[in-house]
């Protein structure tokens, strides 16, 4: 008869095994997603009973250290659905761990790379980068290609979060062609979507768009319905930033119904939250209320903080549109504590230039100003170009609020310097027609012309709603230089 130890080495071992089947099933993508999905949701309570089981035994075998490790790798995708980030983290630093007692380099490598998507999800790019330098360290010490170009793809990601767009165009191009060549669909997919990311945070979306279907028809043609979903997502976004807003919100529908199929709540919250931007574009201010409050009641179902925060941010956006400049605050105010108590620095200075925007609308522009600059100083302390240039550029409107118009023109160029340093050519365009305005103002006509001139070829280009804005602002100014020319000839 087996001693208890054996008894629960054997459970354990079980139901490792069942993981490493159910995953193998999932990967085959299709319908036989949601049978895997069916029964490793059965077993899961055991699969977790297994993993506790070896940790706390961790120091009476090795099996139960090689158990340790084996966990976490032996159903990597479906942890990633169905664990919370903080969770998984819990798991992959135990796994870590293992790994280095045993001397099994090549998984500590996909223990880090896994460990550095888990902080990606929280938010913490930094974080995330450390370990995927690590994990790209080990790959290419021991001439594990997969690794590395997995490795790679994960720097471009973070590099992307971070508005570094050439530095993850520079990883995602090199790995694409060898994912090409070697034939691996899943990873392609994977790599072309990432590229059409990089064109949407540039503002291209028209550029983006081809990636985007790439990526969807690749996911589709090898059955991969969370791929599926994520590519529903982003080529909805683009749909409705290009002003094909029912286009986009067929998308998120059809993404809807499979995350839900998924039973992924994270993908439904996501979902919920696109839809509602999608009815904000169409002027339909209380269904996205209604999509902003139902993805909201489920982060904090989840325990999301970062869903939780983002939802209560886009509410306070909804009453600002609305007037309702209070309610707004309240709504950034909460999202403000959030991200302080989970210490997402990122976010806490989107918060603090929500609240600044919002003080700004009240004509408490001192207010706002103090909201910005502690803003940006959060953004330059972190390296956030991205955030530090919107901080500048709402800086630059409250300064020229207040009549101080050389001030607010350093404030812009700078903002502008740093969009361009990025390569965001719509939040470049956006600074320009704020010079525009600016140079309007203080009667430098010429200056003003060729900055709305600029602003104008950019958004006609990325085909943006602010296009007619710009060609009304350059017609009146051409007007008004011909008028004045016309009374100086007299």
């Amino acid at each position: 008869m087996p001693s208890r130890f054996e008894a629960y080495l054997r459970h354990a071992q079980h139901y490792l095994q069942i993981a490493e089947e159910t995953e193998t099933i999932y990967l085959q993508g299709g319908e036989n997603v949601f049978g895997a999905l069916k029964s490793f949701d059965a077993e899961f309570v055991h699969l977790k009973a297994g993993q506790r089981w070896a940790t706390a035994n961790w120091n009476n075998s090795e099996d139960a250290v090689r158990l340790c490790s084996d966990y976490s790798n032996s159903a990597a995708y479906l942890l990633h659905l169905r664990l919370h980030p903080y969770e998984l983290i819990g798991w992959l630093e135990v796994a870590i761990n293992a790994t280095q007692k045993l001397g099994t380099r090549k998984r500590e490598g996909s223990h880090l790379g896994h460990l550095g998507n888990a902080y990606y999800l929280l938010g913490n790019m930094y974080q995330a980068i450390e370990f995927y330098k690590r994990a790209l360290v080990i790959a290419q010490s021991i001439e594990d290609t997969p690794g590395e170009l997995a490795q790679l793809g994960n720097l471009g990601n973070a590099q992307l979060n971070l508005g570094n767009t050439q530095e993850a165009i520079n990883y995602y191009e090199h790995i694409l062609a060898i994912y090409r060549h070697v034939s691996d669909k899943r990873s392609e997919g994977l790599t072309l979507g990432n590229l059409g990311n990089v064109h949407i945070s540039r503002g291209d979306w028209r550029k983006a768009l081809p990636y985007c279907q790439h990526a969807l028809e690749i996911a589709r043609e090898i059955g991969d319905l969370h791929g599926e979903w994520i590519r529903l997502g982003a080529l909805g976004n683009v749909y409705l930033h290009i002003g094909q807003v029912h286009q986009a919100m067929e998308h998120y529908l059809r993404g809807l119904e499979i995350a839900r199929r998924l039973g992924d709540q994270r993908g439904v919250s996501a979902t919920h939250n696109s839809m509602g931007d999608a009815y904000f574009a169409l002027g339909d201010l209380h269904r996205a209320i209604d999509c902003y409050e139902q993805s909201l009641a489920l982060d904090r179902d989840l325990g999301d903080k970062l869903g939780e925060g983002m939802n209560l941010n886009k509410l306070g956006n909804i009453y600002r549109n609305l007037g309702q400049i209070h309610q707004a605050i309240s709504y950034y105010e909460q999202a403000l504590e959030i991200s302080v108590a989970v210490g997402d620095r990122s976010e806490q200075a989107a918060d603090l230039g929500n609240l600044g925007n919002a003080y700004l609308n009240l004509g408490a522009v001192q207010k706002a100003i103090e909201h910005y600059e502690q803003a940006l100083v959060i953004s330059r302390e972190i390296g956030e170009k991205p955030d530090e240039g919107i901080e500048l550029g709402n800086l630059g409107v409250a300064f020229s609020q207040l009549g101080d118009y050389a001030r607010a023109l350093d404030l812009y160029n700078q903002a502008l310097d740093i969009a361009n340093e990025i390569s965001d050519r719509k939040v470049a365009a956006n600074h320009l027609l704020n010079l525009s305005l600016t140079y309007e103002k203080m009667d430098r006509q010429g200056q003003a012309l060729e900055c709305a001139r600029l602003a104008l070829a950019i958004y006609e280009a990325i085909e943006s709603p602010y296009t007619e804005y710009a060609r009304k602002q350059a017609e009146k100014l051409f007007a008004n230089k011909n008028r004045s020319t016309r009374i100086l000839q007299r």
